[in-house]
């Protein structure tokens, strides 16, 4: 079982080619820092009957084709049990969901988006200062940069 989260991983990647190489780096371990963060919430969330499901809870670097990892950007938060599904979302009998997992997504949406908003203005600013210059100020995404002398 695993849940996409943020949108289109295409496009996000698509993007991330275009950025230089550092850039590119900082936000790879940002986003496996990212999914170890969900992975976390969903365990704290997970029911506690026996902690099978709960240990079951982790990260992988995906896609994989034939065994191999083809994206090194993508992580995904991986349940390694049969069940997980039916406790996520429930059964057709009177089972309510659980949403262990999708709650763990929206719980930590906001921290993830910092931490990989934060990687790639530190990408930024290192990349900048290799030519001369400092960035002074960040916010909301635009950067004021003043030329070193």
């Amino acid at each position: 079982m695993k849940i996409t989260a943020f949108g289109d991983h295409r496009v996000f990647e698509a993007k991330l080619k275009a950025m230089p190489k550092n850039i590119r780096n900082r936000v790879r371990w940002q986003l496996k820092r990212a999914a170890d963060v969900i992975a976390a919430e969903a365990r704290k969330n997970a029911p506690r009957k026996t902690g099978a499901l709960r240990d079951s809870i982790r990260t992988r670097s995906a896609p994989y084709t034939r065994g191999r990892v083809t994206n090194d950007l993508m992580w995904e938060v991986h349940v390694n049990i049969e069940y997980a599904g039916y406790v996520e979302f429930g059964t057709s009998r009177p089972t309510p969901e659980f949403r262990f997992l999708r709650n763990a997504v929206r719980n930590t949406k906001q921290q993830v988006l910092k931490m990989i908003s934060e990687a790639i203005n530190q990408g930024i600013q290192d990349t900048v200062e290799t030519v001369g210059v400092r960035i002074t100020s960040a916010n909301i995404g635009i950067l004021d940069a003043a030329v070193l002398a």
